[in-house]
């Protein structure tokens, strides 16, 4: 059997125990020992040890900035202050619409970076959908449709930082942006076509103009079901 189709076959299993067990953790360390194991025989725990910590070393600010976020979440959800601001919000939010907006706005002005966007208002605002009857399902798309559209289209946010670095990299960029970083990613920012588009239909979603279509539309029938 080809390394290749070991390849594949491993993917399959990861991707498909992960999808029925919902434990993606578990599936995607044991596919990488399994890999190294056809890979390397006897010594592939070994040799997975070091690709492992070759790995973390060039992606440690992911896992910092992970870490941190979700510490800052974890203290936030001890001191109950997602509580107080659910019982805030919920006033506000007496209707689904309300309740949309409200979460496309908060998707707005947390801006600095989508991790912390998604971890602080899907922790926030979970609790506002469940008492309105709201399927999980809308709060993760709004999430998703907002929060890193957000951080691609406004400048000051942590996606422009990495992104216009990446662009000065050019030659060609820097003789049209005059070598600021600031000018390089504005002047990209009308080419962004997705977050433009996805925040376009996010808006139209929460008023209500834009349909509920496939896997939302049978989220919303089980909750009106059940």
């Amino acid at each position: 059997m080809t390394h290749g189709l070991v390849a594949l076959l491993i993917v399959l299993i990861v991707i498909v125990g992960s999808i029925l067990t919902h434990r993606c953790e578990e599936f995607m360390i044991g596919g990488s020992l399994v890999g190294a194991a056809f890979l390397f025989k006897g010594s592939f725990l070994t040799q997975w040890c070091t690709m492992l910590q070759e790995t973390i070393s060039g992606n440690v600010w992911i896992i910092v900035v992970c870490g941190l976020f979700g510490s800052l979440i974890a203290l936030l959800q001890t001191a109950k202050g997602n509580y107080g601001f659910s019982k805030l919000v919920s006033k506000l939010c007496n209707s689904e619409r309300k309740t949309l907006l409200t979460t496309f706005i908060l998707g707005i002005l947390i801006f600095v970076d989508d991790y912390l966007n998604v971890l602080s208002i899907g922790t926030c605002m979970k609790g506002v959908y469940d008492k309105r009857k709201i399927p999980r399902e809308t709060l993760a798309f709004m999430l998703d449709s907002t929060g890193a559209p957000v951080c691609v289209l406004i400048p000051f946010s942590s996606w422009a930082a990495y992104f216009g670095a990446i662009f000065l990299q050019q030659d060609c960029v820097k003789s049209l942006a005059g070598g600021s970083l600031m000018k390089t990613y504005l002047m990209a920012v009308p080419y962004c076509v997705y977050p433009i588009v996805a925040l376009i239909i996010v808006f139209l979603f929460c008023m209500g103009w834009f349909p509920k279509l496939g896997g939302m539309k049978k989220a919303y029938d089980r909750v009106a079901a059940t």
